[in-house]
């Protein structure tokens, strides 16, 4: 699996009693370095392909090398739903697929959702059985609680309720991330409980307006880029290719003290949610180490207005100016 890659993965491929080994990732798209792929790979082997940040992984050499020595690939479609390479969806390549709805994905499920895709029809065959042996539906306190919680994001969508919900829950406690370093080897609700109907309900309701949202990312994405481009000391992520990509974040990499940019940032309006996640890689990955250390992500919600945008573009070029006067 790409050394780049969210601590969950991690957790999850030890909970299915796999050994877990790292590729080297690409500086440029956040993804797996096809050339740092282990040269040992055979048909005991499972491939992850993540496509991270909406951005699309070599897939194609990926498959192609996988195929030649035996080994499965399955993609990591969490953050890519609706990006294509070569006019072909992502999540389309591998042997399997998996698919991800919560609140930092383009589609929310309150808490949690998400879907496998399988080409092989006896592998399709072994998955349902995992999940009609190993899953059950969900405790009725379980959806309420669940049903509040989304209620609560829905609530804090509001730029002015956010600076509050940011201030009691994070500022105040010193505290800039929920999640934690450390592994977590048991399974948790999110593995064992069946996505129930009023949860599939609300994913398809916004089925239906992800053109809107697709359009909006990539106008948003390019302003982005456009209002940036003579700052300095950040490094921007890359074009979008082609318009296939559908972008979920905007990562920069700062060169030095990111905690130091995050709080200059909040002092000024300008918030960098989802930043602070731990990646499941040795200290020794240092390109993915690196990234971890120095990304970013800038606001990137669909409904931010082109006011609020002009307004993040202003902050972060005042704060590469003050970075390269210093």
């Amino acid at each position: 699996m790409p050394a780049y890659t969210c601590k969950a993965v991690v957790e999850s491929a030890i909970l299915a009693g796999k050994t877990v080994h790292f590729a080297e990732c690409s500086a440029d798209t956040f993804n797996i370095d096809y050339e740092q792929l282990p040269k040992n790979l055979d048909p005991d082997w499972i491939v992850l392909a993540t496509h991270q940040y909406g951005f699309c992984s070599d897939i194609l050499k990926l498959v192609e090398y996988s195929k030649r020595v035996g080994a499965l690939v399955i993609e990591d479609v969490a953050a890519a739903f609706g990006s294509k390479i070569d006019q072909k969806l992502a999540g389309t390549f591998g042997d399997a697929s998996f698919f991800s709805f919560d609140s930092t994905k383009l589609i929310n499920a309150p808490l949690k959702a998400g879907f496998l895709l399988v080409k092989d029809p006896d592998l399709f065959k072994r998955c349902s059985e995992v999940y009609q042996n190993e899953t059950s539906e969900m405790p009725l306190a379980r959806q309420c609680k669940y049903l509040v919680f989304g209620c609560i994001l829905n609530f804090i969508s509001n730029k002015y309720f956010y600076r509050i919900f940011h201030y009691f829950h994070f500022s105040r406690r010193q505290k800039f991330t929920e999640d934690r370093p450390e592994l977590n080897r048991n399974k948790t609700p999110f593995y064992s409980d069946r996505v129930t109907n009023w949860q599939a309900w609300i994913v398809l309701k916004q089925l239906g307006g992800l053109d809107l949202i697709y359009s909006k990312r990539r106008l948003m994405y390019q302003d982005l880029l456009a209002g940036l481009s003579e700052c300095r000391n950040i490094k921007l992520p890359p074009q979008i290719r082609d318009h296939d990509w559908i972008p979920i974040r905007f990562p920069i990499l700062v060169p030095k003290d990111k905690l130091s940019f995050y709080e200059k940032g909040c002092e000024k309006g300008v918030d960098f949610a989802f930043s602070f996640s731990f990646i499941g890689s040795p200290k020794s990955f240092t390109e993915s180490q690196l990234i971890a250390d120095r990304v970013l992500n800038l606001p990137f919600y669909f409904k931010l207005s082109p006011r609020e945008v002009l307004r993040v573009v202003e902050v972060i070029k005042k704060l590469d100016e003050e970075l390269y006067a210093s």
